[in-house]
């Protein structure tokens, strides 16, 4: 079988173990065409352990063949280091579009989130379930580091999973050790930062926190530090009402990605397809219109500049390779050796560490700009985010080799170094630096409005269980809702810290007038919030309210302009044995009104 020869042209990034280049590939007949090579710096090609686990990425990846994954098409040695050879994606990774949007104060549309949410669990699934091609047991596949910088989007409106350099499969030749926790903190989920065995379903909570970032425009789980991060994705610290802040998620796009969210993994998504499946349903019902050339498009138009670099950066690449034909050019090795390549990451593909890279020249559409130049507000100006790759140890080989004293050397110091992180995070768990004091609610019904001191905390209801940041001091707690007794709670706190109330109960009024309401929508199904979140949810709805009492229902038009529309009414108290029913008939003039019958 003829062999591929590679030529290396424009770097691209270097980082403190590899280094990134444009490259050429040649085949059999003169065949050409462009790629990435990603390449071990040649004082790091020396040690053969740190050989064998980078060429164990390269192992995993040649195997997953799909559209929606990266390509790696070899592992060679070029100019005296290994290299992997990978698929040139055209575009750039979805953090980079993000902070595109918030520079460009802008956001991506929800069909756009759920497209790409829906690509990325469908390459998921086909790594998670992917057998051995010859005796068909499973691989076991978990990427465990799902990220936005790690989903490529091309300008043609692909979408593509890179970077499987930190995926764990059953058959690999280098282990993770029990309690060693690899990924970015504010992406994993709590069974995986709690360092337990993981599947498919961690995955799955990884991607859920992405659409939530990419819907919000907000990050979800980042803290000030380390440790902060670990904890709110330990506890499942969800702080904003996705609905809240953006209106176009109805409720129905809430619960699918709340459950992708769920803290116990029972109750998750139990595989990728079918988060998939519920991704694409929604889309598909509610966007029927919407192509792949929308993203492809909306990235041209938000990144022109960029892309325009790109366009130049990557002809005057192919220049210098022209007019260095007659070089010598590298041999290609066989991929098929039982070792392993890891430690590098994430730049879209590239495998660079996000913290060590130096910008070299221009991006080539999978290589995020400069690190240094200035973040977003919400997506990158917090200090020490969590979200560095904590995969920079290598790991043992569980086979003789000339390095094993070395390698028990530095197991002891990484068990010393280990024991000492877990024992800052448990005596940091309460974080003496944080003032605040945090009380979490919890109630029944679960909408209510609260009031702290006589003043509300909302316009609205407020959906428990939720969390209520305060200074230390002395509160009184006021929880009602029409129809129902109100309740106090006293709370004394003179210092900082988490505080879990007990579960307040509202009783109902023993000559409770409220009046049961059905809610209908005769044209189609419609997703609707009643005074303000007090009931919230799709019709057909059966409701109580007060009698006398003025209502307001808004919810999303539904058409291309996604305008939120609101219509009011009065209710009334029926005749004895009727139903009170409110019709609710979007128009066409992008108004509403609300009838009673």
């Amino acid at each position: 079988m003829a062999k591929n020869s590679y030529v290396l042209g424009k770097r691209i990034a270097r980082g403190g173990m590899a280094e990134i280049y444009m490259g050429k590939a040649i085949g059999e007949a003169a065949f050409q065409r462009i790629c990435a090579i990603k390449r071990i710096l040649p004082h790091y090609a020396q040690d053969k352990e740190f050989v064998e686990m980078f060429r164990d990425e390269a192992h995993i990846c040649k195997r997953l063949q799909h559209a929606n994954i990266v390509q790696v098409y070899d592992f060679t040695e070029v100019e005296g280091s290994y290299a992997l050879i990978m698929e040139h994606v055209d575009g750039c990774d979805l953090r980079t579009l993000l902070s595109a949007c918030e520079a460009a104060k802008t956001r991506l549309t929800v069909p756009m989130s759920l497209y790409i949410a829906a690509n990325s669990a469908r390459a998921l699934h086909y790594a998670h379930t992917k057998s051995d091609e010859i005796t068909k047991e499973p691989l076991g596949i978990v990427h465990r580091d799902i990220s936005p910088q790690n989903i490529l989007l091309s300008y043609e409106g692909e979408v593509k999973i890179t970077d499987f350099g930190i995926a764990s499969a059953e058959n690999k030749i280098t282990e993770t050790r029990p309690g060693v926790v690899k990924g970015k903190y504010s992406y994993m989920s709590p069974e995986q930062v709690a360092a337990k065995p993981l599947d498919g379903r961690s995955d799955i909570f990884s991607l859920a926190i992405v659409l939530w970032e990419s819907l919000a425009m907000k990050r979800l789980f980042a803290g000030q530090t380390e440790v902060e991060s670990i904890r709110k994705v330990q506890n499942c610290e969800i702080s904003h009402d996705l609905r809240e802040l953006n209106g176009d998620v109805d409720e129905e796009l809430f619960q699918i990605v709340m459950k992708g969210l769920a803290k116990e993994r029972k109750l998750r998504y139990q595989s990728a397809a079918a988060f998939e499946k519920d991704l694409l349903r929604y889309l598909h019902s509610r966007y029927s219109d919407f192509t792949s050339s929308e993203l492809g498009n909306f990235l041209k138009r938000i990144l022109a500049k960029k892309r325009g670099k790109t366009q130049d950066d990557i002809k005057e690449t192919l220049s210098q390779m022209q007019s260095s034909q007659q070089a010598p050019v590298h041999q290609a090795t066989s991929l098929h050796t039982n070792v392993r390549a890891d430690n590098l990451i994430d730049h879209g593909g590239t495998g660079i560490h996000r913290s060590t890279v130096q910008p070299v020249n221009a991006n080539t559409g999978f290589q995020q700009p400069a690190v240094k130049s200035k973040p977003p507000r919400s997506f990158g100006n917090q200090k020490n985010q969590g979200t560095q790759r904590r995969g920079a140890i290598p790991h043992p080989v569980y086979r003789q080799s000339n390095f094993k004293r070395r390698r028990d050397g530095r197991m002891i110091l990484l068990s010393l170094v280990a024991i000492i992180g877990v024992a800052i995070f448990f005596l940091t768990q309460n974080n003496p630096g944080d003032q605040k004091l945090h009380l979490k609610i919890s109630t029944e019904p679960e909408s209510i409005l609260i009031a702290i001191n006589g003043k509300k905390i909302h316009n609205g209801y407020t959906k428990t269980p939720a969390k209520i940041s305060l200074k230390p001091g002395n509160y009184q707690i006021e929880f009602s809702r029409p129809g129902y007794q109100r309740e106090v709670v006293k709370v004394r706190g003179k210092s900082g810290g988490t505080r879990n109330l007990q579960k307040v109960f509202l009783k109902r009024q023993a000559h409770s007038n409220l009046v049961p309401v059905k809610i209908i929508a005769p044209e189609r199904k419609l997703f609707i919030n009643i005074d303000n979140g007090l009931f919230r949810g799709a019709t057909p709805m059966r409701v109580e309210l007060t009698p006398g009492a003025k209502h307001s229902i808004t919810f999303n038009s539904g058409d291309r302009q996604k305008k939120v529309l609101k219509c009011t009414f009065r209710t009334v108290r029926p005749p004895k044995g009727k139903q009170l029913t409110v019709l609710i008939r979007p128009s066409k003039q992008g108004k509403a009104r609300c009838t009673i019958r």
